[in-house]
């Protein structure tokens, strides 16, 4: 990871890490990017991959600025992306080595005007099948007005590329830890799932919580959010569960995962059993050990007065 690597943590622009492809916008500011997220599809046969970005300036300023392009990883669990600096590869799943802006890294923006970024990638054969992934960061700042004066102005705005490169993307989910949150009976579910192959994926799939005769009586869906995972990377999913149904009856839950990528045909499970007993022992344990401390001193009492 390079030094000098920003962060940027639940960033609008991110949506809950890679979740949807609306516009990024300065609402303070009024300016406005569109795409904040871009899917790009790169066959064997293809030389170049287009795609293009618009920017708006609807303040009263005129504005400059500078674009680059740089690499990012997901922050796993803590929700933000890692930008790298630019000209510095992050990884093997990479992006911005391939990344060309025809219309070159400066901009003017006058007040009202919209303009047309565009970005290409470059297939080269050192570009692997599998996912890459670059960020377009344009910073823009106040131009000098017609008296000479520096306007204080200063924005950065981040536009992300996902690219698949086919002819051997693999891809891959794997459910690492099910915990369970709330005492007695669970109200919600965590997950940890990781991308195991080379291309961004995203799980898919619901969880149930059983009696001890099989019926479901609660449920969650995983990933309502649509939630990307990058290669290589992990991410930690809380799942609320709801009550379909009620059961009193006596032993134990069982609860079940049943998880999938997004295109992937089947599903895949997982169960943990939950003891109810062992609430029941703890509970009985105290309330004796409880008893005994109330008795003890009156026995002691009645052996004295004997």
């Amino acid at each position: 990871m390079a030094s000098v690597s920003r962060i940027i943590i639940a960033l609008g622009i991110v949506l809950s890490i890679l979740g949807s492809t609306s516009a990024a916008s300065a609402a303070s500011s009024g300016i406005t990017m569109s795409p904040a997220l871009k899917e790009l599809v790169i066959s064997s046969g293809l030389v170049l991959a287009n795609s293009n970005i618009t920017l708006t300036n609807n303040t009263d300023k005129d504005l400059r600025g500078s674009i680059s392009v740089v690499d990012f990883r997901d922050l796993s669990d803590s929700g933000g992306l890692s930008f790298g600096q630019a000209g510095l590869p992050v990884d093997k799943y990479g992006l911005a080595n391939w990344v060309q802006l025809p219309n070159g890294n400066n901009l003017t923006l006058s007040k009202g005007q919209a303009v047309t970024i565009p970005v290409v990638v470059d297939n080269r054969s050192d570009l692997a099948p599998g996912g890459h992934y670059g960020a377009v960061v344009i910073t823009l700042a106040g131009a000098t007005d017609p008296k000479g004066n520096k306007v204080n102005f200063k924005q950065e705005l981040v536009s992300l590329l996902f690219v698949k490169k086919l002819g051997g993307e693999q891809y891959g989910l794997k459910l690492q830890t099910l915990t369970t949150q709330g005492g007695g009976r669970p109200t919600s579910v965590s997950m940890t799932f990781a991308s195991t192959g080379n291309v961004h994926v995203v799980p898919r799939g619901f969880v149930t919580l059983s009696d001890s005769k099989g019926k479901v009586i609660s449920k969650g869906i995983i990933n309502p959010q649509s939630t990307m995972i990058l290669p290589g990377t992990t991410h930690r999913f809380t799942v609320p569960l709801s009550t379909v149904s009620t059961s009193h009856l006596p032993g134990g839950y069982k609860l079940t995962a049943y998880y999938r990528y997004d295109g992937q045909p089947d599903f895949n499970t997982k169960s943990i059993e939950i003891n109810r007993w062992n609430l029941v022992l703890v509970v009985l344990i105290v309330i004796a050990l409880t008893g005994v401390s109330l008795v003890s001193p009156l026995l002691y009492i009645r052996r004295r007065r004997r």
